[in-house]
């Protein structure tokens, strides 16, 4: 619920007490890190701001210059963590919008009054000319806004402020979570499917690839929120982590049904034999009908694996395509 940057604070203002045209002939004057405390300077700060630091390295990047009509020229670079109320509803296919705060701190408006500068108010260093400039995890989709942002207080009669007001439009790159989570997801769900040709028999196998496959995707989902805040609200990764772990969980659950089947067949069968053996041989009649039922618990065994081999890709299909068509046009379509 934050985000870190570098940035170079600009501000200009015309201060007539500085004024030297009848002094000296020089365009301007370039104060050095002492003097510039003698200089009044506006007191901007970040209302929004977690952390923030100051460059020295190797001095004080503080810049002032006073040109002789007694315009005032002052720069300085911060580094600094802002807070933004993030919306995390379709995570990792959101977009995100996080705005920097600037606000007087002591004076009122009927003392200072910030204004954006006309021409370039946010310049993004080493930027394209499109203004998409990519961080590791979002790029900029939109240009960035700007605007004013007038904060009243409840206290005194000069209660009202000068605050301007940036909005950043992020947008989350995908790749990173195609990679990492979608693709080997992806991956574990069609290899709990493999069971559904293993032979019913081969318990063990079985068992122990269902178990894999649900464990798996536990840990990988329990890696995602780790990294996450803890909200309320479900997530999009959640949708998606949750509804793979129910395919996986179903794959076991149906061969626990597959054995159920399979054991009540060999009880069946035993059964049969052991009555064969104490009253003797059984009419051909009957035996047709005995045989009949002791192949019906096996062939309804072997009947559920068939249709599971066709279901459970096919509803996983399906969810893809719901999933990734509403998530993808709520992104590209809805949000724009």
């Amino acid at each position: 619920m934050d985000f870190s940057l570098n940035l170079f604070l600009y501000q200009t203002w015309v201060d007539p007490r500085l004024n030297f045209t009848k002094y000296s002939n020089f365009s301007s004057l370039e104060l050095d890190q002492k003097m510039i405390e003698n200089v009044w300077v506006p007191d901007t700060y970040f209302p929004n701001e977690k952390q923030a630091t100051f460059h020295t390295v190797t001095v004080n990047n503080k810049l002032l210059h006073i040109y002789q009509n007694g315009t005032v020229f002052y720069s300085i670079r911060l580094s600094m963590t802002l807070t933004c109320t993030m919306k995390l509803h379709n995570f990792p296919l959101d977009d995100q919008e996080c705005t920097i705060f600037l606000e007087s701190y002591a004076y009122s408006i009927e003392n200072v009054v910030f204004h954006w500068d006309t021409k370039d108010p946010v310049i993004l260093m080493n930027a394209e000319e499109n203004d998409q400039q990519e961080t590791p995890q979002f790029y900029f989709y939109n240009p960035i806004a700007t605007g004013s942002c007038e904060k009243t207080t409840s206290f005194g009669p000069n209660n009202e402020f000068a605050c301007l007001q940036a909005k950043l439009f992020f947008r989350r790159n995908i790749g990173y979570y195609l990679a990492q989570i979608f693709v080997p997801s992806v991956l574990i769900v069609i290899l709990s499917w493999i069971s559904f040709w293993i032979h019913v028999d081969a318990i063990p196998a079985r068992i122990s690839l269902g178990v894999l496959c649900v464990l798996t995707m536990t840990t990988q989902s329990s890696g995602i929120r780790n990294s996450l805040p803890r909200v309320s609200y479900i997530k999009a990764i959640d949708v998606w982590m949750s509804t793979g772990l129910v395919f996986v969980f179903a794959a076991l659950l149906e061969y626990a049904y597959i054995n159920v089947q399979t054991r009540r067949h060999v009880k069946s069968t035993s059964m049969k034999g052991t009555i064969r053996q104490s009253k003797g041989p059984i009419l051909p009649s009957n035996g047709n009908a005995d045989r009949r039922a002791e192949v019906d618990f096996l062939q309804r065994a072997r009947q559920v694996d068939k249709i599971s081999r066709i279901a459970f890709p096919t509803s996983f299909l399906v969810f893809n395509i719901v999933f990734w068509t509403y998530y993808l046009i709520h992104r590209y379509v809805v949000n724009k």
